[in-house]
């Protein structure tokens, strides 16, 4: 190898060079394939895949309530690209925290106040409960839900359930770590987790 040609890499096999090719589109297929051109078909398709798709989708594909409803099913977390008027319809919401309790970060207020929906979320993931609404992290038997999942989600609790003794034993069954986030009454008195 003479000083004037510098290294030359070995050439790809025609396997390897369409291999690379197929590698490069799979990469960028979301963002190629899907804009605001794309039929509605098209969209769904690529939905099915993956629901976090509905990013590239146009805005009328992320009002349409079935093209979100596939997307939520196959990703709770796609929720977030929706029409804001979907984030606010306790179906399609459903939808997403049935695939994935935490997306009940991307519902309205008013779905974060809608117990059931807020219930189906905590028995999901009990961590949920950090999106539920002040009333819902107060009521009984969504925080019993929630902890029952982990046992952590106490601390999102309304204190007043920080002292009721099922919750806390529930949460405290589910990880002992939870017995810091119980009140201070709760911590002292251990003849309370005597049976």
């Amino acid at each position: 190898m003479s000083g004037d040609q510098g290294y030359q890499p070995p050439e790809a096999t025609e396997e390897e060079g369409q291999k690379a090719q197929d590698d490069d589109r799979s990469e960028t297929w979301s963002e190629s394939r899907l804009n605001e051109k794309s039929t509605r078909e098209n969209v769904l398709d690529a939905l099915k895949r993956d629901g976090a798709h509905l990013a590239y989708a146009s805005e009328q594909m992320r009002c349409d309530e079935e093209v979100v409803r596939e997307a939520v099913q196959q990703d709770g977390h796609s929720l977030q690209y929706a029409s804001a008027e979907l984030r606010d319809d306790p179906g399609t919401v459903g939808r997403a925290v049935r695939q994935d309790g935490h997306s009940l970060v991307y519902a309205s207020r008013d779905v974060q106040d809608d117990r059931r929906v807020v219930k189906m979320a905590v028995k999901r993931d009990g961590h949920a409960l950090v999106f539920a609404s002040p009333a819902l992290r107060g009521d009984e038997e969504i925080v019993l839900e929630a902890v029952k999942q982990d046992g952590m989600a106490l601390g999102y609790a309304a204190e007043e359930l920080k002292r009721n003794r099922n919750i806390v034993l529930e949460a405290v069954r589910n990880t002992g770590h939870a017995l810091l986030l119980a009140s201070v009454e709760m911590r002292e008195d251990k003849r309370r987790y005597q049976r």
